[in-house]
């Protein structure tokens, strides 16, 4: 069983930028957990017992214990918190816990899973406030695509509603033809813009046959 006194390398390390590398190195922890979970059975040394490091563990104690040390890296701490007992034998018991596999394979997890929500607050932080072009086209979509019926007043395609004398609603949605139109300008900026551009010639030339020009 590794010895996991010292504190567990940071899930998101300084060089994990990008999402893939991040889902990477978060796969390669847990596979370390796992190694890590993998414990003697007491009546056969030769059999390996697997622990899920993402449930609680059985004993009170011991879940109190990887929950503060997780936070805290603080042996003895964590030791009195979860146990209550005289701090006078915090050191020595505390470090005795932390050989115990299923304790340290908790922690690991504890801080895996606070790693992962730190990712995720950062890059929520750092989205960009105002739409991408992506997100408008997106929108524009589902107004050209999406069937009346399939609207209330609850939907975001909903711009206005009305209630007719037997309480029939009615509701009025943005125009598919004007959707049309501005996902084609939006297009121009993007990897469609020739093929848009291909199509306002032909419309150009139709214009001016239609108009005797």
């Amino acid at each position: 069983m590794p010895d996991m006194l010292a504190p567990s390398k940071p899930c998101l390390d300084a060089g994990v930028a990008d999402k893939k590398a991040a889902e990477q190195h978060d796969k390669q922890h847990v596979r370390r957990i796992i190694v890590q979970t993998l414990t003697p059975d007491a009546g056969n040394p030769q059999n390996l017992t697997l622990m899920d490091p993402s449930k609680p563990l059985k004993k009170p104690e011991h879940e109190a214990f990887a929950a503060h040390y997780a936070r805290s890296c603080n042996a003895a701490q964590a030791w009195v918190h979860a146990t209550g007992g005289d701090s006078s034998h915090s050191d020595a018991n505390g470090s005795k816990w932390l050989r115990n596999g299923s304790i340290t394979a908790r922690v690991e997890w504890f801080r895996a899973e606070a790693e992962k929500l730190l990712r995720q607050s950062e890059a929520a932080i750092a989205r960009p406030v105002v739409l991408d072009i992506a997100e408008k086209r997106e929108f524009l979509a589902r107004v050209v695509r999406t069937p009346i019926g399939e609207v209330d007043e609850a939907s975001d395609l909903c711009q206005a509603m009305e209630v007719n004398d037997s309480g029939g609603r009615k509701y009025k949605l943005p125009c598919k033809i004007a959707a049309i139109k501005l996902d084609n300008d939006l297009a121009g900026e993007g990897s469609e813009a020739k093929a848009n551009e291909g199509v306002r010639s032909i419309l150009d030339a139709v214009r001016a046959i239609t108009h005797g020009a």
